[in-house]
C-alpha cells in the first residue's frame, strides 16, 4: 500500500514537472535612440509564476505551473527603484511564448522618463498651437471675403 501510494505521490509530481512551461526573457534599460543597455536587479511579481529579480545580464526566467504557450501573462509589480517602465503596452499585451523568443521588458530612469513626457508634450501642444493659428487665420480670412462680398452686394443694390 505505501509503495502504490508513493508511487502516485512520484507520478503526480512528475507529471507537474513536465506540465510546467518556462517564460525567459531581458529587461533592457532605454537610452534614447542608442541601443538599449541590459537592466540587473529588477524585481518580476509575475501571477502564476515565483518572483524573481534579473540577473546581472538583465535575463530572468519565470516557471509557470498552470499556464501553457499563448496564455496571457499578468504582473503584480514589476520594479527597481528610480526605474518606470517603459513598454506598458507589450506588457499589458504579454502573452507565453510558442516559439521560445524571450520576451523583453524595457524600463526608464524616472528622470528622463520625465523629460522625454515633458518633451513630447511640449511638442503635441505646439502642434495644437501651431494648428489653432491655421485654423485662426482661415476664419479671419473666410469673414472678411464675406465682407468684401456684403459690401459688393450692397453697391450693386444702389
Amino acid at each position: 500500500m505505501k509503495k502504490l501510494i508513493l508511487s502516485l505521490i512520484a507520478i503526480a509530481t512528475s507529471v507537474g514537472i513536465f506540465a510546467e512551461v518556462t517564460e525567459n526573457g531581458s529587461v533592457k534599460e532605454y537610452h534614447g535612440k542608442e541601443n538599449k543597455t541590459a537592466l540587473p536587479g529588477v524585481e518580476l511579481m509575475i501571477k502564476g509564476a515565483p518572483s524573481t529579480i534579473s540577473d546581472g545580464e538583465g535575463n530572468f526566467s519565470l516557471r509557470f505551473a498552470t499556464l501553457k504557450a499563448g496564455d496571457k501573462v499578468d504582473y503584480t509589480e514589476i520594479y527597481k527603484d528610480g526605474y518606470v517602465i517603459f513598454n506598458k503596452d507589450a506588457l499589458d499585451d504579454w502573452r507565453i511564448s510558442n516559439n521560445g523568443r524571450p520576451f523583453t521588458i524595457i524600463m526608464c530612469k524616472e528622470s528622463d522618463f520625465r523629460a522625454l513626457k515633458k518633451k513630447f508634450y511640449g511638442i503635441i501642444e505646439k502642434s495644437y498651437y501651431n494648428e489653432y493659428l491655421k485654423q485662426k487665420e482661415r476664419a479671419e480670412k473666410s469673414i472678411a471675403d464675406r465682407q468684401r462680398l456684403a459690401d459688393a452686394l450692397d453697391r450693386l443694390r444702389k
